[in-house]
Order: C-alpha cells, then structure tokens, then sequence
C-alpha cells in the first residue's frame, strides 16, 4: 500500500499541475492551491504514515526508519508524477520539458541515493560463509 498511495498523490498533484498549464495556454485560469495541497499530503504521507521515522519517533514503538529511506520514495514519487505530467503535456503540444527534466532527475538522485545506500549496507552487513 505504501508503494502505491505515494506515487499515486503525486501523479495526481503534478496531473494538477499539467491540466492547469493546459487551461491557461487555452486562456482559463488556473488556481494551483489544490496541486500545491496534494503535494502537501504526498509529503506527509512519505513521513507520517505508520512506519515512517517521524510517526515512530513520536510513538516510540518499532524500529527507526532511515530518513534516507523516506527521502528515496518521496523523490521517486515526485519523479514519477513528473515524468508522467511531461508526457501529458506533450501530447498537449505545451512545454514538456519543464516537467520532463526535475523528474528525470528525480529518479537519477532517488537511484543513487538508494543504490548508495545497498552498497553501504552490502559492505557493513557480514555475509555468512557456508
């Protein structure tokens, strides 16, 4: 569940984003405020669901999760929400690119800091010899 309510927020937030692009190249207007509260829950819901570091520092009950861990998932969810607004925006012939590249990047920092973070633990976890 934890893997798809947070891509999920996301993608509807950056959804916001891009269909409120979408009206104003068309001459609407475009109040942002519902895009901006969804990425607020995205945020909360990386670190404030059950299991999360905040939520098990304030109950004391658990293990601690890594905040790197948090920052893993909310950085690929964001990029994930921005890959797939791009996408929405160049079907609409709009500038893609304003959300293709963040996400893009998104996903590259998400990556290292996870694959960073298996190496550190790979080389601090003592591997059993039968």
């Amino acid at each position: 569940m934890v893997y798809i309510v947070g891509p999920l927020l996301a993608l509807i937030a950056f959804g916001v984003f891009g269909r409120g692009m979408v009206q104003r190249s068309k001459g609407r207007g475009f109040n942002p405020l519902r895009a901006f509260l969804l990425l607020l829950a995205a945020f909360a819901y990386r670190f404030l669901v059950p299991g999360s570091w905040l939520a098990e520092s304030y109950s004391f009950i658990g293990s601690h999760a890594n905040l790197l861990e948090r920052l893993t998932l909310m950085l690929s969810d964001m990029g994930i929400g921005l890959v797939l607004s791009s996408l929405y925006l160049r079907h609409h012939r709009l500038q893609s690119k304003l959300f293709a590249v963040p996400g893009v990047l998104a996903l590259i920092l998400s990556g290292g800091i996870f694959g960073v973070m298996s190496l550190v633990q790979n080389i601090h976890t003592p591997h059993s010899h039968n």
